[in-house]
């Protein structure tokens, strides 16, 4: 427009969809309807622009199909991103796998960098899963977390998969371990998903699993039969032996309840924070190694917390080793036993986390024994060790030069009951006893399903078998000797009783009632062969 137009500015569909403003404004607000999307556009747009509901539609739906074309595209690129990544940081592990059909299934990256940091790492890894929410993406994120000694955490490895099931969890670590140690190194794991401990036990059935405390709760919480715990859940930290419940993070939440990307970016996004993570703490290794210092900066926050709380605490000693300590003041007198030669104390923090504690550090000053403090320190608290795992550590990302497209990989397919399917399931209904009468007679007899104790198999139905075997009613159903074909454990788990003891009290009531009308109506003796009622 030139300085004299008094017209207001009106851009096309194509030109706004290309806005980024706009563009964000969509992802934003994803499932909103056009007013709220041009309100949100037009409070950070340059003033001028108006955007009428219709276009602001038409633009939107530019941008789904574009971004849908994106998404199937960004898939081909995903093998050349994991191959570029592990010849730029070698010896890096990266690996995915594809189906039968060519559809995207999963995918692992562990970087070398992890396998340097081991030695800086506590003693312990805890396996994180994180569902999901992109609309056209519904697998999970599965992470493998461990903590530095500078308190900070460590991702060591990530993958994408399906679902979090033990097959899944299985393969995950099987790559896993070809990086990282698990040797005497406990793997927490989440209550919320069973697969998670089973996929472990598989790959490392010596391993010592933990269940995150957070998890379980959350599960109780979520169990409609169990009491909520309410205040009864302060209590649940006193497992720990740990008076705060900041006294057992392990290895700290450091993730986010969903995620809402397609994989190739999900990938991406992963590799670009391990990537900032790595530089961080190779810029404080440099710091700590100009610095001369004995701790890393975390190590020495909580050993000043410590000490601060070691001031509150009363020592009587038992020998020049023993001591037993407690809180002064506190009623009853709840006290620890300290020996400063093993450097063990009851309260059992410095056989969590290697750090003295509190009341170590209380006998230890009671003693004049300062220095056996320090030395009490595990080796990943210290500067050194520290400095060794992370100095001048980095990891090089792929450029756009060095992805190309593999056209033989398609897009992750649906999940659907446990189950990949390329097409998605035809829900099926409860059986309804007034509907489609017609069908029975069309019915062909079917032999009875064998009788089993054993939990059903879930049954998967792609587009074309729920047409063939659609959800029968129940005439239906005893018309073919009580066979059902087309049940699902979802509909059994809607009748009050078993579905074929429900069949056969229906049948009983049926012949009964049969009887009772030809008793009182005989039928003639011209009668044709007896009637089933079908």
């Amino acid at each position: 427009h030139s300085e004299t137009c008094v017209g207001a500015a009106q851009p096309t569909a194509r030109q706004l969809a290309d806005m980024a403003s706009f563009r964000q404004a969509v992802v934003t607000h994803s499932k909103a309807n056009g007013k709220l999307l041009t309100e949100d556009f037009l409070s950070s747009a340059e003033q001028g622009i108006k955007i009428p509901l219709r276009l602001a539609y038409r633009a939107k739906k530019l941008i789904a199909v574009h971004s849908q074309d994106d998404l199937v595209e960004s898939y081909k690129f995903i093998p050349s991103l994991l191959s570029s990544f592990v010849d730029k940081n070698s010896p890096s592990i990266a690996d995915y796998t594809a189906s039968d059909t060519g559809h995207f299934v999963r995918a692992f990256v562990l970087p070398s960098v992890s396998h340097h940091a081991a030695p800086a790492l506590q003693k312990i890894v805890g396996v994180e899963v994180i569902p999901c929410t992109c609309p056209d993406y519904k697998g999970y994120v599965v992470l493998l977390l461990g903590q530095d000694g500078n308190f900070q955490p460590q991702l060591i490895a990530f993958g994408l998969v399906p679902e979090p099931s033990a097959e899944h969890v299985e393969w995950f670590i099987t790559r896993a371990q070809r990086g990282f140690s698990f040797d005497e190194v406990p793997v927490v794991c989440t209550f919320l998903y069973p697969g998670v401990v089973d996929g472990v036990r598989r790959a490392l059935p010596t391993v010592t699993i933990r269940f995150c405390i957070k998890s379980l709760v959350e599960a109780l919480n979520q169990d409609k039969s169990v009491a909520k715990l309410g205040p009864a859940e302060l209590l649940v930290w006193e497992l720990h032996f740990q008076e705060t419940e900041a006294g057992v993070g392990m290895h700290g939440a450091t993730t986010t309840d969903g995620c809402d990307e397609a994989p190739f970016d999900l990938l991406y996004s992963y590799l670009t924070r391990m990537m900032e993570l790595t530089f961080a703490k190779s810029t404080l290794a440099g710091q700590l190694l100009a610095a001369s210092t004995i701790l890393t900066p975390g190590a020495q926050h909580v050993y000043s917390d410590e000490v601060n709380e070691s001031l509150q605490y009363t020592t009587r000693p038992s020998d020049d080793m023993l001591a037993y300590v407690w809180k002064s003041g506190a009623r009853p007198k709840a006290n620890f036993r300290v020996h400063l030669g093993d450097g063990t104390c009851t309260c059992s923090s410095m056989y969590q986390l290697g750090i003295p504690c509190r009341h170590f550090i209380a006998a230890a000053r009671h003693f004049g024994q300062d220095q056996l403090i320090l030395n009490h320190f595990g080796s990943i608290y210290k500067a050194d060790t520290y400095v060794a795992a992370f100095h001048k550590a980095r990891i090089e990302m792929p450029l756009e030069s060095d992805l190309s497209k593999d056209e033989s990989l398609l897009p992750a397919a649906a999940v659907v009951d446990g189950r990949t399917s390329s097409s998605k399931a035809k829900k099926t209904k409860a059986p309804d006893l007034t509907s489609r009468k017609d069908k029975v007679a069309k019915a062909s007899p079917m032999p009875i399903p064998p009788s089993t104790t054993s939990a059903p198999s879930t049954l998967v139905l792609s587009s074309d078998s729920a047409t063939n075997t659609t959800d029968m009613d129940m005439i239906s159903a005893m018309s073919m000797g009580l066979a059902i074909p087309g049940l699902t454990p979802p509909m059994m788990q809607q009748y009050p009783i078993p579905p074929h003891s429900y069949l056969h009290e229906m049948h009983m009531h049926m012949t009964h009632h049969q009887q009772h009308q030809q008793q009182t109506n005989p039928p003639p003796s011209s009668a044709p062969n007896g009637f089933s009622m079908v």
